[in-house]
């Protein structure tokens, strides 16, 4: 998950908490989108 891949995928992993998803979001030097899957309506905004 350091290199953009041309092409129509999506990479998926997984997360230990919120503090961890908001560090590797914050980790990169470009992208062109980011989506997010969660139960908690309240944790997604």
């Amino acid at each position: 998950m350091t290199e953009e891949p041309f092409g129509p995928i999506t990479a998926i992993t997984t997360f230990k908490d919120f503090d961890e998803v908001i560090k590797r979001a914050n980790n990169h030097d470009c992208g062109l989108a980011g989506y997010i899957c969660t139960n908690s309506m309240e944790k997604s905004i």
